[in-house]
């Protein structure tokens, strides 16, 4: 019988000019956590999601080209709805999030269905309580999120969805598992 997983989300909206030293996090995660990112230059936006385990071993993620362009907020609405997608497909049932957008953070976590975000935080509130037993959203600094990063900036060439299952994606070891701080 499989254990409970738990899945950890982080969110970071990071431009072409940013340039920051990121690490995973000074302790594992507690079961499993996700992190994801947008890219916002102007081209379509794109993401990257990537899924630890409770030991930090990465166990799925994914980069992605949006459509089109999106404003910050609604392309980290959509990074934070694809992530949980991602999730549900992985068959979690305990969720963490986190994403370094606050205002994203506070609107789902108030259960804020209006604006014009309304109906993208009324589908993730949905999956969250559908889909997680248990699931928290918190908010987290944006500079503990590099590798989920590099994932969306590997959408650009591909122009496709890139979905990686129990495997790692074609990022350097040392992005994927950076020395503890």
């Amino acid at each position: 019988m499989a254990l409970p997983m738990t899945l950890r989300l982080s969110l970071s909206l990071l431009g072409p000019s940013d340039t920051i030293r990121i690490k995973w996090c000074m302790n594992p995660p507690p079961s499993s956590r996700v992190k994801y990112a947008t890219n916002l230059d102007g081209r379509p936006s794109c993401i990257g999601v990537i899924i630890r385990d409770f030991n930090g071993h990465i166990t799925a993620a994914m980069s992605k080209i949006l459509p089109t362009h999106y404003p910050p907020d609604t392309a980290e609405a959509l990074a934070l709805e694809n992530g949980i997608i991602l999730a549900q497909e992985m068959i979690l049932s305990h969720a963490i999030f986190e994403s370094n957008s606050l205002s994203i953070v506070q609107s789902v976590n108030a259960r804020s269905t209006d604006g014009t975000l309304g109906h993208i935080f009324n589908g993730i509130l949905s999956s969250l309580i559908l889909s997680f037993s248990n699931r928290n959203l918190h908010h987290l600094k944006r500079k503990h999120n590099r590798a989920a990063n590099e994932l969306a900036q590997l959408a650009k060439p591909a122009e496709n969805t890139l979905v990686w299952k129990g495997t790692m994606p074609p990022l350097p070891h040392s992005l994927l598992y950076p020395d503890p701080p």
